[in-house]
């Protein structure tokens, strides 16, 4: 393991966390560093009891963290993408895919041409990594899992890494976890595990438990600081009818740290992807709408203000860089204008028979 404290990260900016001084923190009991780790993640999944995965991939992991703000990436060994990001500052908090490099000033109808979308993006008011995304929950609870449980206030919280029937985190169920942390680690835990009861779906008489168990096995020491050096997780789903537990399936994640950087820049700069695809979760989260509100953007940016989405929430025309959406006098003038126009077809066949019934009488006189 690298302790190098001379590299820096160049970040793009859209929002940033303000950095606070770090005079403020009392040695490193705050938990406050400004610093970027690089480390290796293994993912294996077992079924049922075999002791052969029956899928398997290793991912480099970059976590970067200066105060509250944070950014998880992991992406395949081998290739930058597709890149799974985690970000959140402020009160912003989102999960991305990113399945492309930006092609800066490309556009889907101009001259250099780019696929639509380079990126899936979802946004919630939980500062959770979306469920099933890129392996980021580890990294999640190491980094920054008991800041976040601080932060809420309370010991009941959504489970980490899913129920497995629901994506959305409206539709978890609050948990208990179990939760230890160092006085020299406060952000992220040491340990935690979940236990998360759901009515099987082929049985009712059945339940399935998924039990999480989360450790850092081991530390290492980077400039007087501690940091964590590895870690293990298991992620067990089991059926169970009375006192009895059949295993379905287990997903294993051993993480590594392979270098631990300093960052010079003061601040951490996020930047979402150009030409997103959005899935803004919020609306539902805080029961405004019945769904989320999906829209597109061209230019990097999380639109802050939805007023403009129809009630229902499904729909946000396009975000900020795109066209707008149409104004309400707009929208009254095309209603005259499609009013009228139906009005022209509908009453189209009794002006024909009145023009052919007048020609016929003129023929008889």
């Amino acid at each position: 393991m690298r302790c190098s404290f001379e590299v820096s990260f160049a970040l793009e900016s859209i929002f940033v966390m303000p950095r606070r001084d770090i005079g403020a923190c009392a040695g490193t009991e705050c938990g406050y560093f400004p610093t970027g780790i690089n480390g290796t993640m293994l993912y294996s999944y077992f079924l049922g009891e075999s002791k052969a995965p029956s899928y398997s991939e290793q991912l480099n992991c970059k976590v970067v963290k200066i105060g509250e703000a944070i950014q998880i990436t992991t992406s395949p060994i081998n290739s930058n993408y597709p890149a799974n990001v985690f970000l959140s500052g402020n009160d912003l908090a989102l999960t991305y895919v990113q399945y492309r490099n930006n092609i800066p000033g490309a556009t889907t109808t101009n001259s250099i041409r780019q696929g639509w979308n380079n990126a899936s993006v979802w946004v919630s008011d939980y500062r959770i990594p979306k469920y099933s995304i890129g392996k980021l929950a580890p990294l999640w609870l190491m980094f920054q899992g008991a800041s976040e449980f601080s932060r809420r206030g309370s010991n009941v919280w959504i489970s980490a890494f899913g129920d497995g029937n629901y994506f959305e985190f409206s539709k978890q169920k609050n948990i208990i976890p179990h939760v230890q942390v160092q006085k020299y680690w406060t952000n992220g835990f040491s340990s935690y595990s979940e236990d998360v009861n759901c009515q099987s779906p082929n049985n009712s008489e059945q339940t399935i438990v998924q039990r999480a168990l989360f450790k850092i096995n081991a530390w290492t020491n980077c400039a007087g600081i501690k940091f964590p050096e590895s870690c293990v997780v298991s992620v067990k789903r089991l059926n169970t009818k009375g006192t009895v537990e059949t295993l379905i399936s287990e997903a294993q994640y051993t993480f590594q740290t392979i270098q631990i950087q300093k960052t010079s820049n003061p601040d951490l700069e996020i930047k979402i992807p150009l030409l997103s695809q959005i899935e803004d979760m919020r609306p539902l989260e805080r029961g405004e709408f019945q769904s989320g509100v999906s829209y597109r953007s061209t230019n990097g940016i999380i639109a802050s203000n939805l007023s403009q989405v129809s009630n229902n929430g499904m729909r946000y025309a396009l975000a900020a860089g795109d066209r707008k959406p149409a104004s309400s006098e707009t929208t009254k003038s095309r209603r005259v204008i499609v009013v009228v126009l139906l009005t022209f077809v509908a009453s189209f066949p009794i002006i024909l028979w009145l023009i052919k019934s007048k020609s016929s009488r003129g023929n008889t006189e």
